[in-house]
């Protein structure tokens, strides 16, 4: 593919996710429409921004939004966070919107959104850069804009989208032997969601073994991205000690999805039907996505020249212990799991020629994706 034709895929992606978050903004009519602040955590009487303010719980992307507005203190007036040290230590993508406001907390809002279009964009930057190093087509580009988890993060400001692309910019790092970019996009994504230890550990590990003999302080030197989460994690833990994050998101292999199955087979009302449908695709696809996966895995048996069938793989073990907590909604295990997915089509656009099923299955998925968001606030 020449550079044009790149530049073109490139910028049509941007395009496209820009779209995509301006009908959201009109949709909604504000910025602060995507942090779905909840009434439990936000006091309208002492909270002196002016944000949307919802009854009840509220989502995730209103803790984001608190520690942007000051990432460094522990309390802020009028906001309630229900596990500090557990939200705290999520402390990238609120420190990015919190640099891109210039600490100005009116303009928080508005950067929370920016930081995830700019974030898409070096998710596609990067993404191209590794399927050149694959020989991967440039037009398979499409894996990353119809991937559900990246619109459902993006319309409630969640970190995937900033995860995503220090994933995926370590791992070209990674892979092209530049360790000191690794280090640095590492930390950075451990630093933006602690869970994507799951994926890093491996990829750590493989190049770990594959490089003990010929460079074994580089080989260790890897490592330190985990050490500095650990680190993180003491200090949180010090300055909060009362907390302690309720373990109930984990469970046997497979029992969340099959107590997920049970309470979403029973829907009431037309709007409950439709969800439990969006649920159910949502589902299948991502478990078909993840044994079309597999097979090809043990097919090739490159997991000693390749970091990404061990990382697949263990991702893969890692999800089907989600508890019901997880996988009874589409919101949750399809954002949590979008880092996965993508590797995992990486993987088959790299071995698979005929990769067209997966890739027209997508597609209609994302059809549903859109008209699930429109369903919910």
């Amino acid at each position: 593919m020449n550079k044009l034709f790149k530049k073109k895929i490139l910028y049509l992606t941007f395009i496209w996710f820009t779209l995509f978050l301006t009908i959201r903004l009109i949709s909604g009519g504000d910025f602060s429409h995507f942090i779905v602040a909840g009434s439990d955590y936000f006091n309208s009487d002492s909270f002196e921004h002016p944000i949307k303010v919802i009854d009840g719980q509220g989502y995730d992307g209103q803790f984001f939004y608190r520690y942007s507005l000051n990432p460094f203190s522990i309390d802020y007036p009028g906001v309630k966070v229900d596990l500090p040290p557990y939200r705290h230590q999520r402390i990238i993508y609120p420190i990015l919107s919190w640099l891109l406001a210039f600490g100005n907390p009116d303009l928080v809002p508005a950067t929370l959104v920016v930081i995830n279009l700019l974030a898409m964009f070096g998710c596609s930057f990067y993404l191209l850069k590794i399927f050149k190093k694959y020989n991967i087509s440039s037009s398979n580009l499409i894996i990353l804009i119809v991937l559900p988890g990246i619109y459902f993060s993006a319309s409630r400001d969640l970190s995937e989208i900033v995860e995503l692309f220090f994933l995926l910019s370590s791992f070209y790092y990674l892979i092209t032997n530049k360790v000191k970019y690794f280090l640095m996009f590492s930390i950075l994504g451990l630093l933006t969601r602690e869970t994507g230890i799951v994926l890093y550990f491996p990829l750590i590990v493989w190049f770990s073994y594959r490089n003990i003999k010929l460079k074994t302080f580089q080989s260790l030197l890897v490592f330190i991205p985990i050490g500095i989460l650990l680190f993180w994690k003491l200090i949180l833990n010090n300055i909060y000690p009362n907390y302690l994050v309720p373990k109930q998101n984990l469970a046997f292999p497979f029992m969340g999805v099959i107590d997920s199955i049970q309470i979403n087979s029973t829907p009431i009302t037309l709007k409950d039907w439709i969800e439990s449908i969006v649920w159910f695709v949502h589902l299948t696809w991502t478990f078909t996505l993840f044994a079309k996966t597999i097979s090809i895995i043990f097919q090739k048996r490159d997991w000693l020249t390749n970091p990404l069938p061990a990382t697949i793989l263990l991702g893969i073990s890692f999800s089907t212990i989600f508890s019901s907590a997880i996988y009874i909604d589409d919101w949750a295990f399809v954002r949590i799991l979008t880092a996965l997915c993508l590797l995992c089509l990486i993987y088959i656009v790299k071995n698979e020629k005929s990769f067209k099923l997966i890739l027209y299955s997508a597609i209609p998925i994302f059809m549903f994706t859109i008209i699930r968001l429109w369903i919910r606030i």
